[in-house]
């Protein structure tokens, strides 16, 4: 299935992997759900790429609680941009909550 919807983007993450011999991915996940056992959708699609990208390319991979990591991505652009907009916050609100969840994974595991 994963093949099907990301053949180009399955190119570009193999490169990436390649180029900085990348063995261990870190994967926000929402501990939140699982704690409510309330299990959404989205909990089932991320074990199934994580599972597929630990197949495919031997990776290792570590899941880590993304509470409020849009939230403080959303603070660190309101305090750090003067000049953002709302393009500039939806183009990079998840790059920059992907940032903090691996900051708050690398604290604790080094």
């Amino acid at each position: 299935m994963l093949k099907k919807v990301f053949p180009n983007n399955l190119i570009k993450i193999k490169k990436i992997l390649d180029i900085w011999l990348i063995k261990k991915v870190v994967i926000g996940y929402p501990y939140y759900y699982l704690k409510k056992n309330n299990y959404k959708l989205i909990t089932v699609y991320i074990k199934n790429f994580a599972n597929f990208l630990k197949k495919k390319f031997n990776l290792e991979i570590f899941f880590f609680d993304e509470g409020f990591s849009t939230y403080d991505a959303r603070i660190f652009i309101n305090n750090n941009f003067k000049l953002y907009n709302s393009f500039y916050t939806n183009c990079n609100i998840h790059t920059i909550s992907a940032v903090i969840i691996l900051e708050r994974w690398l604290k604790l595991n080094y």
